[in-house]
């Protein structure tokens, strides 16, 4: 057999050879009887030799074919089609990488690479003339573009240019879009744009994707409100999107997983503490919470030390609203000197409830030289608990001029334990005080040290210490542990509590002083998450 096949592939080459010595031979004879003809003084002779098919495949193959959502298509060089957004330029170049290895999965049509858009051929049509006009002139105004587009226009606009991610149309459209609507109250940007007013919170499932008005509605006036919410999503995007020189790529430094077309973004949740333990059952207690733990720099590219400051918000699904973690202002910076310092975190005013995410807004500044303030850290990370292997999660963030890490513990059925030290006699000998739960003793959460102090208050019997944190989020089948550390750290106290309907006083000595530490129990309620959204056919509205 192999004998057999070596023979048939020797007769193979030996006829492709001969037919391509043919082939040359009868070119050559072409080619001298168009020049003898020449010669004559006759017409030439036209020969089919298939250089012109070859002239015309090289010329498509500069070329792109894009075809239209309304079934329109376009034949642009390929250069030309670059200029129109990211999207069309990253096919191209994903197409050409692949032909030069071999392997296109481009779809030809008559020759071209076909390209899809999720664009009608209008609004690519005012893409090509913002292209070709900011090419030739790019001081040219686009007031006249964007001027004398209807509303439904517009969002189609900004709906393409974000799908073919055309930074500069698009910042254009939003900007148009942000003037009208600029201090003009939710009421009046709904009837301006043909929004329904909000509806009721839906009592069914999640599942849900329509409400009772929407049989009211034909198709195309549901899609033009969707099309219009869509559009306002990303108009408020825009607020928060910026290049990271990081990441080398535009990023949104903000939560925007559901539409917040009407959503205040800075608005504080609405929910606090729970009730006392006595005022709640055990199957009213929340399923699960996090003990964040601590936030270190563990990379700056400016070195150290550095004065940190700015906001960390973190948001659940009970609300979607801001719980600060992190809260300074450029006059009250902190000094971060190594990768090791921790950041002086803030309780949460609620516990969070990582039901399916706890998303985490982190957005830092450094003060430099002068009093100039520079963007250290920006961007959004989450603590996603379907991705949990261990009790403590490591969250990190590499953005700007730093790499940062949040660390992050899961705590199944929590209780709140809120804590407060006193000096009942003698002097403050506190150097560090920690705490942690029976289960997780590697979880420590700083709640005070004398290196990051802000003082004490003074009552007529004694003074109590200023914590930087108060609040622990302890399981329910588990401990608190609370370590006070003496200021040569020579002496520590360790209590462990447990849970009890009223609040837990201690009184211990430590040297010559004599501390009473106290510890109240509050309990993390199940809380409805159905009144956070408002579905529109199936744009999820955050209101």
């Amino acid at each position: 057999m192999g004998k057999f096949r070596r023979q048939h592939a020797k007769k193979s080459k030996r006829r492709t050879k001969k037919k391509s010595l043919q082939r040359e031979e009868e070119v050559g004879e072409n080619r001298r009887a168009e020049d003898e003809q020449m010669q004559a003084g006759g017409e030439p002779v036209v020969v089919d030799d298939g250089r012109d098919q070859e002239g015309e495949n090289d010329k498509k193959e500069k070329m792109v074919l894009l075809l239209c959502r309304d079934g329109v298509e376009l034949v642009v060089p390929k250069e030309e089609a670059r200029r129109y957004g990211g999207t069309i330029e990253g096919n191209i170049k994903y197409d050409e990488y692949s032909n030069a290895y071999g392997r296109s999965i481009s779809i030809p049509n008559r020759g071209y690479s076909l390209i899809s858009l999720s664009l009608e051929s209008d609004v690519l049509s005012i893409v090509i003339h913002y292209s070709n006009k900011k090419r030739h002139d790019p001081s040219w105004d686009t007031t006249e573009l964007i001027g004398g587009l209807h509303h439904p226009t517009l969002f189609r606009l900004i709906l393409g240019a974000q799908h073919l991610e055309n930074r500069g149309l698009l910042g254009v459209a939003c900007r148009a879009v942000a003037g009208m609507i600029d201090g003009k109250p939710e009421r009046e940007i709904r009837a301006m744009f043909g929004i329904r007013p909000p509806t009721p919170a839906p009592d069914s499932t999640l599942l849900r994707k329509t409400t009772p008005d929407d049989r009211t509605m034909t198709a195309s006036e549901l899609e033009l409100e969707k099309r219009a919410l869509r559009a306002l999503h990303i108009v408020r995007c825009q607020d928060f999107t910026a290049y990271d020189p990081k990441r080398r790529a535009f990023w949104h430094s903000r939560f925007c997983g559901y539409n917040i077309a009407f959503f205040d973004l800075d608005e504080e949740s609405r929910f606090g503490r729970g009730p006392p333990l006595h005022r709640v059952r055990e199957p009213s207690i929340a399923t699960s919470s996090v003990n964040v733990i601590s936030l270190k720099v563990r990379e700056s590219d400016v070195g150290f030390p550095i004065n940190v400051f700015g906001t960390i918000i973190a948001r659940d699904m009970i609300d979607y609203r801001c719980v600060y973690l992190f809260n300074r202002d450029a006059d009250d910076s902190q000094v971060i000197t190594s990768p090791d310092d921790m950041l002086a975190l803030m309780d949460p005013h609620r516990g969070l409830v990582p039901e399916d995410i706890i998303y985490l807004e982190i957005n830092l500044k450094i003060k430099c030289d002068g009093g100039a303030t520079k963007d250290f850290s920006r961007g959004l990370t989450d603590f996603n608990i379907c991705r949990l292997r261990e009790q403590t999660m490591t969250a990190s963030l590499t953005t700007w001029l730093s790499r940062v890490e949040l660390e992050i513990a899961h705590v199944r059925r929590p209780l709140e334990a809120s804590i407060s030290i006193s000096i009942l006699k003698g002097p403050s000998v506190l150097k560090r005080v920690e705490a942690w739960t029976s289960g997780n003793i590697e979880a420590r959460i700083i709640l005070y040290s004398s290196e990051v102090a802000t003082g004490t208050q003074m009552t007529k019997a004694c003074y109590s210490i200023t914590l930087s944190r108060r609040v622990v989020f302890v399981p329910l089948d588990e401990k608190l542990v609370v370590n006070i550390v003496s200021h040569n750290e020579d002496e520590n106290l360790v209590l462990t509590l447990g849970h009890c309907d009223e609040e837990d006083h201690r009184v211990c000595k430590m040297g010559c002083s004599e501390l009473q530490v106290n510890v109240s129990w509050t309990a993390i309620p199940k809380r409805e998450t159905n009144d956070w959204r408002e579905i529109v056919g199936n744009v999820w509205l955050l209101k």
